[in-house]
């Protein structure tokens, strides 16, 4: 999908579909903006006369399509409610433009005209709206069908024209920053999708090696098998016995200067890492950012780790491995404690699909946030918020500690009792993190993986994190009133 800015004038405009936008209010249930208003007089009011007779509501994710039968150049109109205006989040845009997404192609539409009107880009800002745009239709129409016998050609979106005479630059750049960030977000939906037996530790490995190659700024480390049982990090190898693939601990550099300052951003996950460096050298944030990925199988054999088993970490603490299905802490335990020592970071962030206690507690949608330090903590949360993928804090009280103790060891994997396990996760991961160093865990087991349609993610992987992490990374130059320094690879 290509998306451009025109300044035509809409009458003007051939496409197979012309989106234009209308809001909501308490009394009002349906009221077109003022571009759309023009857009219905050649048409004779018939938008306003449908919208009428067939009570349609202008919430969010509501649309109505028309067809003009040929009263202008667009072949039909589409009209997307966004709710009450003044509330318009980032995360409401994407799903306005996700739905526009959906039913632009299920009309088969290859060309779509988008009315940009003045309300939506002064609530959300011309960078945030085109980039919405962008993320919304391009994330909203994925589908993942590597593994289905196709009848007949997927249907895509080939253009997507902005109309737009003002704020050019800002737009631009809001598209290229809305490509970069779907093409990291869908790289992770396909990894997550992926079957396990094809995302192996070694496909893992040889995916972040072909992400490193042809980037100057990108380095790849895999550590094997006999490195790790010479650094001691008993908590992967001892999850590993069961399987015969041999686990891999790969390490992602990007460096943001040939001879980058001391620390740096470090991120233990999976799936959304390789989809972060997959882009971030399109963004160029400036930071070094290592990205560690423990990638083990956990398996069940005459060889595999066995409830009651104690491990040795690589920090010379003991686990007491009480539930081999909480083994995603053990083997981060290692990671952490090693990037903590080895790398020394300003800033250490984990992403892990750890409890299913923290969709209890938050439910699909949101996910966990735990942190050391406030400013960490508060940074993330903005990150969310600009970026649409929501998280909420919860604490991590010391008191808490008392039921990970063990009677063998110097940690349990798991408490006794069946409350507040994700509080208690958190905390099992923060034993092997160094002190001193800021850090974040974001549980996002819930919504990681979508068990329904909604408007911006289909049944399966989400991509959460990517968008994220990548607002994260790019906040300091934001902050700094520098425009995002994106390179060009077209």
């Amino acid at each position: 999908m290509k998306c451009t800015i025109t300044t035509d004038k809409t009458e003007l405009i051939q496409s197979d579909c012309l989106v234009i936008f209308g809001c909501w209010k308490e009394k009002v249930p349906f009221l077109l903006f003022n571009k759309g208003k023009k857009v219905d007089q050649p048409l004779s009011s018939l938008i306003a006369n449908l919208t009428s007779k067939q009570e349609f509501e202008g919430k969010v994710g509501k649309t109505l399509l028309i067809h003009t039968n040929k009263q202008i150049q667009s072949n039909h109109v589409l009209i997307a409610g966004v709710g009450d205006v003044k509330k318009l989040s980032m995360k409401d845009w994407l799903d306005v433009m996700a739905a526009v997404g959906r039913e632009a192609k299920k009309i088969r539409a290859t060309h779509v005209a988008v009315v940009l009107e003045e309300e939506i880009r002064t609530v959300i800002g011309a960078e945030k709206t085109a980039r919405g745009i962008v993320e919304g239709m391009t994330l909203g129409t994925y589908e993942f069908n590597r593994y289905k016998k196709m009848e007949k050609k997927e249907h895509a979106i080939d253009i997507v024209s902005i109309i737009s005479k003002t704020d050019q630059k800002a737009l631009s750049d809001g598209i290229r920053f809305g490509e970069i960030l779907s093409k990291g977000t869908i790289i992770t939906r396909d990894l997550v999708n992926e079957p396990s037996s094809v995302t192996t530790p070694t496909f893992l490995a040889n995916f972040a090696h072909s992400i490193a190659r042809n980037d100057k700024n990108m380095t790849c480390d895999v550590l094997e098998k006999k490195d790790m049982e010479k650094l001691g990090m008993g908590g992967i190898l001892g999850i590993a016995r069961g399987s015969d693939e041999e686990p891999k601990l790969i390490k992602l550099t990007f460096r943001c200067h040939p001879d980058p300052p001391d620390g740096g951003i470090d991120m233990a996950g999976a799936a959304a890492i390789l989809g972060i460096f997959s882009v971030i050298s399109e963004l160029e944030p400036n930071a070094t950012v290592i990205g560690l990925i423990p990638a083990v199988e956990n398996m069940p054999s005459g060889k595999a780790i066995k409830p009651g088993d104690v491990v040795r970490a690589y920090n010379g603490k003991t686990i007491e491995v009480i539930s081999t299905d909480a083994e995603g802490r053990v083997i981060l335990a290692d990671a952490l404690a090693w990037a903590g020592e080895t790398m020394k970071p300003d800033i250490m962030i984990d992403l892990a699909t750890l409890t299913g206690a923290c969709m209890i507690a938050l439910g699909e949608d949101i996910a966990g946030l735990f942190a050391t330090d406030g400013k960490l903590g508060e940074s993330l949360k903005q990150s969310a918020v600009q970026s649409g993928e929501a998280v909420w804090e919860l604490p991590m009280p010391e008191s808490y500690n008392d039921l990970l103790k063990s009677d063998v060891a110097d940690i349990r994997n798991v408490t006794r009792k069946r409350y507040g396990g994700a509080i208690t996760a958190a905390l099992f991961l923060k034993a092997f993190v160094p002190d001193g160093i800021p850090w974040a865990h974001i549980d996002i087991a819930g919504p990681a993986i979508a068990e329904k349609n909604a408007l911006l993610t289909p049944v399966g992987g989400t991509g959460f994190g990517v968008r994220l992490i990548v607002d994260f990374l790019l906040k300091e130059d934001k902050e700094e009133g520098n425009s995002y320094n994106l390179r060009d690879n077209s």
